[in-house]
């Protein structure tokens, strides 16, 4: 329509010649804009398809954080059941040893509690306490 009007208004102005000569300058006009809104609209369509990628990449990535997450907070729960088991277990023993006057059932107590922090104790039994107070010159350290 463009390569018309553009021929036609030419036509007018400059006469049959430029009739022709405004007839293939505005087809030439009208092909580059056709051909930019084609390259427009296949960069457009490229940029939608590749969001719609990234979408779901992103959909499947936030299903997968939420499966290690509630996989993470079962194992985090677990492991503080665990803990708070053994502490009140430990507590339990070193309370009847103090309450029954029991330094073995004590020295049980403090055994686990260290253990359950990683720690094992110097002496762990009266006996070994008694033999290092009595055969060793080193200074008790705790």
């Amino acid at each position: 329509m463009s390569g018309i009007y553009a021929g036609a208004a030419a036509g007018m102005v400059f006469g049959p010649l430029g009739a022709l000569v405004g007839s293939v300058a505005g087809y030439l006009v009208a092909t580059q804009v056709y051909q930019s809104s084609l390259a427009v609209l296949r960069r457009a369509r490229l940029a939608d398809e590749e969001a719609r990628r990234v979408e779901a990449l992103c959909a499947d990535a936030i299903n997968a954080m939420v499966v290690m997450r509630e996989d993470l907070e079962g194992r985090v729960a677990e492991i503080v059941g665990e803990r708070q088991a053994s502490l009140q277990r430990s507590l339990a023993f070193i309370d009847d040893g103090l309450d029954l006057g029991s330094a073995s059932l004590t020295i049980v107590g403090l055994t686990e509690l260290a253990e359950s922090c990683g720690r094992t104790l110097k002496l762990a039994s009266f006996e070994e306490f008694d033999d290092f107070m009595t055969n060793s010159s080193e200074p008790l350290k705790f």
